[in-house]
């Protein structure tokens, strides 16, 4: 973010309440233990699957412009994370086959329209092998 400030909040999922579904974001007395993390300009915050929010950090307007030039950038990322944010550019599914693989760091940049590549261009620097069910499945 290059200016302002803006509110980060862990996806909340739908809860039963009253014997009913409800959308905790829209009541925020459910919401009780939901952690909000506050950013302001040249901040950044990593949420990991199925933990905590990271230290906020500071971040550099390159890092932060790169989606606008379809790039993504990772720096110490673990490889479940890259592997969820791949997913969503991937007409397909990208996924990996153990827990031990979750925590792997990566330190990579590929470009959004290439992200078909990214598991054979990790599997070059990292100890995983790619299989292929179909071109769509990885």
């Amino acid at each position: 973010m290059l200016e302002g400030e803006v509110n980060v909040m862990q996806a909340v999922p739908i809860k039963e309440h009253d014997g009913g579904a409800a959308d905790v974001r829209s009541q925020p007395e459910l919401m009780a233990d939901t952690r909000v993390v506050v950013l302001g300009a040249g901040q950044q915050v990593i949420k990991p699957q199925a933990q905590d929010f990271q230290a906020v950090k500071p971040i550099s307007e390159l890092e932060l412009s790169a989606w606008r030039r379809d790039r993504l950038v990772y720096l110490d990322a673990s490889l479940v994370d890259v592997i969820g944010d791949a997913n969503r550019y991937f007409d397909g599914t990208i996924a990996l086959d153990g827990a031990k693989l979750a925590d792997l760091r990566v330190t990579a940049t590929i470009r959004t329209d290439q992200v078909g590549v990214l598991p054979d261009m990790l599997a070059q620097s990292l100890p995983i092998v790619v299989r292929k069910s179909t071109a769509n499945d990885i």
